[in-house]
C-alpha cells in the first residue's frame, strides 16, 4: 500500500491523536496474577537495556512503583511525560 508523507504525518499524527487522546479512558478491571507468576521470576537477576545496559530487578521494581504512583497522580500525563 503506497501512501504519501502527508497520509502518514496525519495517521500518525493528527488522526492517532484524535482516535486515542479525545476519549475518556475506558473502565479499567482488576487482574488477578497467578501465584505461578511469583513463584517463577528470578527477582536477582539483571535486565538487559538498551546499550548493552543491564539493571538489577529491585531497580525495575522501584521504576515501575515509581511510574504507578506518578500516572496515579496525574492520570493525563503520558508515559514521556513521566517524571520518573
Amino acid at each position: 500500500m503506497d501512501s504519501s508523507k502527508e497520509d502518514r504525518q496525519k495517521f500518525l499524527g493528527e488522526t492517532a491523536n484524535a482516535l486515542f487522546f479525545t476519549q475518556p479512558d475506558p473502565e479499567r478491571e482488576d487482574v488477578d496474577i497467578p501465584a505461578w507468576v511469583d513463584e517463577r521470576s528470578e527477582l536477582s537477576r539483571t535486565v538487559p537495556l538498551w546499550d548493552r545496559r543491564e539493571v538489577s530487578m529491585q531497580i525495575i521494581e522501584r521504576w515501575q512503583n515509581a511510574y504507578v504512583k506518578d500516572i496515579q497522580e496525574n492520570r493525563h500525563r503520558t508515559f514521556n511525560q513521566s517524571e520518573v
